[in-house]
């Protein structure tokens, strides 16, 4: 982003801006007079301020995102410039290889304390191994997801001009935010049956945020963006199982 003299608009350097009210495209977000002076610009085509999250702190925003909003996905997918998004990624597949790793430890029986150095060093294995299968599994996911999407994008909206391959991935990559909670969950449930509900609804809550997603770069209709993902994801969690029944 740059600041060129005074009067000067506020440009990215790549693509435009949308406006998070109506998702159409804007040159800019706000105009910049002096140091200390600065205007929010308004949508040309719904007469809204473009984007007034820029005025808000980022819990609200972080907030209105929990809450599924579609304006706060705009502003953080188009409006927001993203640092170290490999580092995002990796939490987020750390977060899930755990939640793989620990319900796979649960579903085998207890071993005696003989063996229990041994036992150490083969878990501390099968995390490294979760991490692989979390990996390939999100993979599919994505992959499928995005190729879905190009797909119906031809049939639906053949109009437009190039795919949004980068910014879905991205998209997708930012909204799995929601598989940190799998961590405190874990922690607190100690064995209880509750884990396995609370499980359900974190996913439930990151495929949400999946569709979101998929809602606001395709600009696809929420039932349409729901099939796409609940699809993709059915043959993730298979892909899943299959990487499961086999011996390493």
């Amino acid at each position: 982003m740059e600041l060129e003299n005074s009067k000067t608009q506020h440009k990215k350097s790549e693509n435009m801006y949308v406006c998070v009210n109506c998702g159409r495209s804007a040159p800019t977000l706000y105009k910049h007079f002096s140091s200390d002076v600065l205007k929010l610009c308004h949508c040309s085509y719904c007469g809204k301020v473009v984007d007034e999250y820029i005025e808000v702190e980022i819990t609200v925003i972080f907030i209105d995102a929990l809450l599924q909003k579609t304006e706060a996905y705009r502003h953080i997918l188009y409006n927001t410039q993203i640092q170290s998004l490999w580092k995002l990624a990796t939490i987020f597949l750390l977060c899930d290889a755990y939640r793989m790793w620990v319900m796979e430890k649960e579903s085998k029986p207890h071993v005696g304390t003989v063996r229990e150095e041994l036992v150490y060093l083969e878990l501390e294995w099968g995390f490294y191994l979760m991490c692989l299968k979390a990996l390939l599994g999100n993979a599919v996911h994505f992959l499928l997801l995005a190729v879905v999407g190009y797909v119906m994008d031809i049939i639906f909206n053949a109009k437009r001009e190039s795919f949004p391959w980068k910014k879905l991935f991205i998209s997708l990559i930012l909204t799995s935010f929601g598989k940190i909670f799998f961590i405190p969950s874990i922690l607190w449930r100690q064995g209880s049956e509750i884990g396995q509900v609370t499980d359900i609804l974190i996913t439930v809550f990151v495929l949400v945020s999946h569709i979101q997603a998929v809602k606001v770069i395709l600009s696809s209709s929420t039932c349409l963006s729901t099939f796409q993902v609940l699809f993709t994801y059915a043959v993730q969690t298979r892909v899943e199982v299959l990487l499961n029944m086999m011996e390493f």
